[in-house]
């Protein structure tokens, strides 16, 4: 009787060391935005106003499949003046995997296809 109640409070106290011991899940930051967990990838657009007189900056939480988790959006007063226009996006991820043998194919939802299809400044 004494034996099982040893054995069960040691089961509990090692339930509760796993349990503390976890890593905590925490949102990876974006460009200075505090994500959700299961992020993995960020995406910032920068462009201006319809009227030019503002600069809309948009930041976007991405998971491994580049589904948005979270939003954030703000404006900012144009630098460039009235008579400018400015876009920039702007992307960063990190993809980390263990276990398994079969390759995983991340940016599925990116596939651009060939060279021919990407359109060239000159």
């Amino acid at each position: 009787m004494i034996c099982g109640k040893i054995c069960s409070l040691l089961f509990l106290v090692t339930i509760f060391e796993l349990v503390t011991s976890a890593p905590s899940s925490e949102g990876a930051t974006c460009f200075e935005q505090q994500c959700p967990p299961r992020t993995t990838g960020c995406k910032k657009i920068t462009k201006t106003s319809e009227d030019k007189t503002t600069l809309d900056e948009t930041i976007v939480c991405l998971d491994v499949q580049d589904y948005e988790l979270q939003r954030f959006t703000k404006q900012l007063p144009n630098p460039y003046g009235p008579h400018t226009h400015y876009e920039s996006t702007s992307f960063s991820g990190s993809y980390s995997f263990s276990g398994g043998m079969r390759p995983i194919n991340i940016n599925h939802n990116n596939h651009i296809g060939n060279n021919k299809e990407v359109e060239e400044f000159k």
